[in-house]
């Protein structure tokens, strides 16, 4: 007799291709590698689809499936991912090109477009070219804002581009306030999903000519830090741009960058007095700025918060600089008229945390690597105020990389998705280190083969034993991939690295030679 499970299994198999195939088509990456144990049937099916081979494939490769031309075959989208994950891979971009850099002084790198101003005030677009994912470059540029471009931001996913307009304290019609003017990347028209008129005010406390801004978008989500340089305290304020309404605002100058985590949270890197020791001390904060309130309030009033601790510092390390980055922000999507076949996952993301510390009137730097999931599994389910010291989140979750040549702090793009991008010098030569934090990659890695061509697979955790910053050794663990990419340059002082989702960029700022060197994968 027949059992009930193999009558099943065998009316499964009796079942038209087409519909096996249909059925399939609805499961994510996990459900289809557990259907290919089942039988060799459903094996062979999954393994010669090539629209279920290319979920597979996107999922090991931390990207999704983007709004591709309706005639775009799947077999071809699949070829074209594992073209561009091969040339990643090798780091064998297929073309490159040199722009020069504006004179303006203000540039932006956000989903693959590179923006800068000139003298005049006009913004220039440069979208950089895909050649597995069919994005043609393009160029354009904007003017005639009506008023001095202070520093701006852009999503182009959007067509969005903030300009910021600094207050006005002694001409002859003084205006105190900060505008922030909602217009698009396109035509430097007002944005039509913006608030009429299609500016964000918000009130000077102090006079502070020095003062700089960081501007950052995600989705509805309008977020800037204000970074005080002479009088009054730094300040972050977020506004649901499409509406106007500002959902959260702190002041307190232990606020030195942020970034958002969520839709609904931030992570700030603080520097706060240390009960310790006479100096400051870092830590982050995540920061549920929808349920937050949207009075002025410092830091230390906080309610809606999750603190993560770092490890103590010794007396010798004295922190000057705090900053986070992560790119692109957490639902980001490429504008849809572009029809790319895939994009990077919005779970594919990772936080590069530098700290720049005086030592001995020596500068050192510190960069922690922390992806999306080591902070999501640490706040899902905790309690609305919760303190994780260093021991609940730093060993297993992150991990420490120490440089001899520190990130830039002006040229700050050096992370998208899962990479991170960092120069180095050896005894005779310069070189771009590609770290991919991506770990299903890696996985399927270290399957395949083991360290080849160059590549470095990190699994064992290092212990960073540097006396001079760190109380005890810091031992981290989270496991990466590593390619190394030679330059032939024969200084880097004032040489920097930025990276996005198709290109690496090799910025040269030196007076006499200001250059953009664009590698396209």
């Amino acid at each position: 007799m027949i059992s009930t499970a193999s009558q099943e299994h065998l009316a499964l198999q009796a079942l038209p291709t087409e519909l096996l195939v249909y059925t399939f088509s609805s499961l994510d990456c996990p459900s289809l590698l557990a259907c290919k144990q089942v039988c060799r049937l459903f094996n062979d099916l999954i393994a010669f689809t090539a629209s279920l081979q290319l979920t597979i494939e996107l999922y090991a490769a931390g990207q999704e499936k983007g709004p591709s031309h309706p005639e775009s075959r799947p077999a071809d989208q699949l070829d074209a991912l594992k073209r561009k994950e091969k040339a990643w891979d090798e780091l064998k971009w297929s073309k490159e090109e040199r722009i020069p850099i504006l004179n303006g002084g203000l540039w932006e790198l956000y989903g693959g477009v590179l923006a800068q101003n000139d003298s005049p005030g006009a913004i220039t677009f440069r979208r950089l070219p895909s050649i597995y994912r069919s994005i043609e470059k393009a160029e354009w540029t904007v003017d005639g804002f009506g008023h001095p471009i202070r520093d701006f931001g852009i999503d182009p996913a959007q067509d969005l581009l903030v300009v910021v307009e600094s207050p006005r304290w002694s001409d002859s019609d003084p205006d105190h306030s900060y505008h922030f003017h909602l217009r698009t990347m396109s035509t430097g028209g007002p944005h039509p999903k913006a608030p009429n008129p299609p500016v964000i005010s918000y009130p000077q406390t102090a006079q502070d000519i020095q003062l700089s801004y960081t501007v950052q978008i995600s989705a509805q989500h309008l977020g800037i830090l204000f970074n005080s340089d002479e009088v009054g305290e730094n300040q972050l304020a977020i506004w649901e741009w499409t509406s106007g309404v500002l959902e959260t605002a702190l002041i307190g100058d232990e606020i030195r960058s942020f970034a958002f985590l969520t839709e609904e949270h931030i992570v700030m890197a603080l520097l706060t007095t240390s009960h310790l020791y006479e100096d400051l001390e870092p830590s982050l904060m995540v920061l549920d700025f929808k349920t937050e309130s949207n009075k002025r309030h410092a830091v230390e009033e906080v309610v809606h918060t999750y603190s993560f601790r770092y490890p103590l510092l010794r007396s010798t390390a004295h922190p000057i600089k705090f900053e986070i980055r992560s790119d692109p922000g957490p639902s980001w999507a490429p504008d849809s008229t572009l029809k790319v076949p895939f994009h990077i996952a919005r779970s594919n993301r990772v936080y590069a945390i530098s700290i720049w510390f005086l030592v001995h009137n020596r500068l050192r730097s510190v960069t922690l690597l922390v992806p999306l999931a080591t902070f999501l599994s640490c706040i899902n389910g905790s309690s609305s105020h919760r303190t994780f010291q260093w021991s609940d989140w730093g060993p297993q979750g992150t991990r420490m990389l120490i440089s001899r040549i520190p990130p830039s702090d002006i040229w700050v793009c050096y992370i998208y998705g899962s990479k991170y991008v960092a120069l180095r010098k050896d005894e005779k030569h310069f070189a771009v280190d590609v770290y991919d934090f991506n770990q299903r990659a890696l996985s399927r890695a270290r399957q395949k083969h083991h360290d080849t061509d160059g590549e470095i697979h990190a699994i064992d955790p290092t212990i960073f034993e540097e006396s001079e910053i760190f109380e005890e050794a810091i031992e981290t663990s989270l496991p990466f991939r590593l390619r190394t990419l030679p330059l032939d340059l024969r200084s880097i002082a004032h040489v920097a690295i930025l990276c996005s989702e198709d290109n690496l960029i090799i910025v040269d700022s030196r007076v006499d030679h200001r250059e953009y060197r664009i590698l396209t994968f």
